[in-house]
């Protein structure tokens, strides 16, 4: 618990999970950075203006495929874990939080998960300078009950008084067996 908590004043929260009486979390060393760093193959390099003074340059999902179930790792759901790349292009009057879903043609089958200790957080857009490459993570929870299928997943923004920003940009897929 002491490192933990050492971890959780020190830096942002990029994932938890919940294996039989056992929580692990990760963290992120280093979330601010002045390039992109080299993504995967299968990351999507976006670079669209979310909100004023915010581009989203890239989205990784680095679970794109999984059961809508999990009962080891997170019972009862899967969990879809996206890494986004953030860029100050300006200055952001507010701070913005992102919005990620997995959706199909029935509506939303799975929503981000939101933590105290997260990247965006700790390290708001309004404090980032022009030119700042943020990266951010997330777990998008799964409706355990999820038909197979092939998911998009989407990307947006909300304002500090959680009103929905522009319009909502697709990352890429998530196949749910």
């Amino acid at each position: 618990r002491v490192v933990h908590g050492w971890l959780g004043q020190h830096y942002p929260v990029i994932t938890e999970q919940y294996p039989t009486g056992i929580q692990l979390t990760g963290f992120a060393l280093r979330h601010r950075y002045d390039a992109l760093p080299e993504l995967g193959a299968g990351a999507a390099l976006l670079d669209v203006d979310l909100a004023p003074g915010m581009r989203l340059l890239a989205c990784e999902i680095m679970t794109p495929r999984l059961s809508a179930t999990d009962e080891r790792m997170h019972p009862p759901s899967g969990w879809v874990h996206v890494r986004l790349w953030w860029q100050a292009i300006g200055a952001i009057d507010q701070d913005y939080f992102p919005s990620v879903q997995m959706v199909g043609p029935e509506g939303v089958w799975g929503d981000r998960l939101y933590r105290d200790g997260e990247v965006l957080r700790r390290d708001p857009p309004s404090t980032w300078p022009q030119g700042t490459i943020v990266r951010d993570e997330v777990d998008i929870n799964l409706n355990p009950v999820t038909p197979a299928g092939t998911y998009p997943v989407r990307v947006g923004l909300r304002d500090s008084a959680g009103a929905d920003v522009g319009s909502p940009v697709t990352c890429g897929t998530v196949v749910v067996e």
